[in-house]
């Protein structure tokens, strides 16, 4: 199985012409919007307030494995620094979600729902939904599986007229 990493997903796109220059303004508008907040998503994640406390947490959770043990959890000694760093990470994370991650996901719905112009545009949505978490899509107005396949029946019935 292939896994889209923020990397790839740029790169098929610059790569790729027919992704980014459809002809249909509605699909380059949406992409475009995506991969914008997106990228802006994914720096958050390894450089942002997000990415910062998170560095933070893995360095204390390793300072504290390293001086209490791997169930340093259970221990007193390490309650109060644990704590505090659990909260800062979680409260990171629901500022990242309502700053950054909500956003991208509804750009990644609206791509989505677009049809796909043609069938680089349709294998890119499957990368898109195979890339966002399956529980995102829960709240879709439309089933993923069936946009996918309507993209594919409408591109097959164009290729042949």
């Amino acid at each position: 199985m292939t896994h889209v990493t923020p990397a790839s997903i740029a790169f098929l796109v610059a790569s790729n012409p027919a992704l980014a220059n459809t002809g249909s303004a509605e699909w380059d508008d949406r992409l475009a919007e995506y991969l914008r907040l997106d990228a802006l998503t994914r720096a958050d994640l390894a450089f942002g307030p997000f990415g910062d406390a998170n560095e933070k947490f893995e360095w204390t959770k390793y300072s504290l494995e390293h001086k209490y043990g791997t169930s340093f959890e259970r221990d007193p000694r390490a309650a109060a620094e644990w704590s505090e760093t659990f909260d800062r990470l979680h409260e990171a994370e629901q500022l990242h979600f309502q700053a950054r991650g909500k956003h991208s996901w509804l750009a990644a719905c609206e791509l989505c729902l677009t049809p796909a112009p043609n069938l680089s545009a349709a294998l890119f949505k499957i990368e898109v939904i195979k890339r966002e978490e399956r529980d995102c899509f829960e709240d879709m107005p439309r089933d993923p599986m069936e946009l996918v396949q309507e993209d594919m029946d409408r591109l097959r019935k164009e290729s042949v007229a």
